[in-house]
């Protein structure tokens, strides 16, 4: 979220990846789960310490075709290995981070 152009980090990210390989992100949340949840908490980070609004929307756009894992912490991780590795998959997304696991 601290750098000029997201969707293009990202994609650079991906090209960087060797078939098998695993990128994992975590950023601050900007899901509108996360806001319902804790809105005044959400208000105060967004816009003055992270400069981009990363949600679950934006990664399900930079990564439509892909396979990926995306959750929020703190939420239980036993998601993580009973994912098939075919097709993204989401846990709970109302936490304060994303973490995003994907697949090349």
């Amino acid at each position: 979220e601290h750098v000029q152009k997201p969707t293009e980090t990202l994609t650079n990210l991906k090209e960087l990846l060797r078939c098998g390989g695993f990128l994992v992100c975590v950023t601050p949340n900007g899901s509108v789960e996360r806001l319902t949840k804790d809105p005044v908490r959400y208000h105060r980070e967004w816009g003055f310490v992270h400069p981009y609004f990363l949600d679950a929307e934006f990664y399900r756009r930079a990564l439509r075709g892909e396979k990926y894992f995306l959750t929020t912490v703190p939420h239980d991780m036993s998601l993580l290995p009973k994912w098939d590795r075919l097709s993204p998959v989401e846990g709970p997304l109302d936490g304060p981070e994303l973490v995003l696991v994907l697949l090349r």
